[in-house]
């Protein structure tokens, strides 16, 4: 139980440095992969606090920072995504019954599905949420493997692939984005507003004039220690079963290892067991589980 002391307090600008300060000290948590830099951290809360479609909460006590709430809403897929981050399992408990109560007064949420994003790394930090009346959804696994580890053929192919630069491009890895995952769970159409070249590598997959796929790769970590991620991987369906997943994969281990990463990260559904399957081939293993709990 959170004691009378503790407040729960919209962020403010004065405020975005220190709670960079503790997502930073926290670790992982959540469904996001915060980088390994606080000043980046930063930078992505003050997005965050500036756009319409996010509220952050803060739970106090005193000057000191126990845990907080970021509020993302998808009108898109008619969604809001509770995603908490503390230092105590007490905490992560009070700010998701607190969040809860808070939105389901809010007549205009009322209609949407509200879904919570609960990082487990081990069985013995399992929260279970039964008691707020909300279900297991939906379990994406978190994955990771060392670029020493990654056995990449020197005979590989190599696919073509268009860094999206121009504005006509940008449009057209949207659409095929949005083509190609339109039916998966969770997924919200994007538009070319959502196109953020500064923080990712975006590649669309060319065979032949047809468009195959696309790539979306990013770096997470500082310096010293070069963090990447296989951010999406995407095949279109007339291309499908035919290898080139997999060659998609191996060229953005490629990239990612050219670029001075020595540990790549990704998320995968656990459902998509075909895809699990080749990351295992690339020395992937499991580092923890996201589940998806609804309300």
């Amino acid at each position: 139980m959170t004691n009378d002391k503790n407040n729960l307090i919209l962020l403010t600008n004065n405020e975005i440095d220190e709670l960079s300060n503790f997502i930073f000290s926290i670790g992982a948590h959540g469904h996001r992969d915060w980088p390994n830099n606080q000043k980046i951290i930063s930078k992505i809360i003050a997005n965050f606090h500036n756009c319409s479609s996010f509220e952050i909460y803060l739970l106090k006590n005193k000057s000191n920072i126990l845990g907080y709430t970021l509020i993302e809403e998808e009108e898109k897929i008619n969604r809001i995504i509770v995603s908490i981050g503390a230092k105590k399992i007490e905490y992560t408990k009070f700010l998701i019954d607190k969040m809860l109560k808070i939105y389901s007064k809010r007549k205009v949420y009322k209609s949407k599905n509200i879904h919570v994003p609960i990082h487990q790394k081990t069985s013995l930090n399992n929260i279970d949420l039964n008691y707020l009346k909300l279900r297991k959804v939906r379990k994406y696994l978190k994955m990771n493997t060392k670029i020493e580890n990654t056995i990449i053929s020197s005979s590989h192919k190599t696919l073509i692939l268009k860094e999206i630069v121009k504005e006509n491009e940008i449009q057209e890895f949207t659409n095929t984005k949005n083509r190609i995952f339109n039916t998966h769970w969770g997924f919200a159409p994007n538009t070319i507003n959502d196109f953020n070249h500064e923080d990712f590598n975006f590649l669309l997959i060319l065979n032949g004039n047809k468009i195959a796929g696309f790539l979306t790769l990013s770096i997470l970590g500082e310096k010293d220690h070069m963090l990447g991620k296989i951010s999406m991987i995407g095949i279109d369906e007339e291309f499908r079963k035919k290898g080139i997943g997999k060659l998609a994969l191996e060229n953005g281990i490629s990239i990612l290892k050219q670029k001075g990463v020595v540990e790549v990260i990704l998320d995968v559904d656990s459902e998509n067991r075909s895809a699990i399957s080749i990351y295992k081939k690339f020395n992937f293993y499991k580092t923890g589980e996201i589940i998806w709990w609804e309300k």
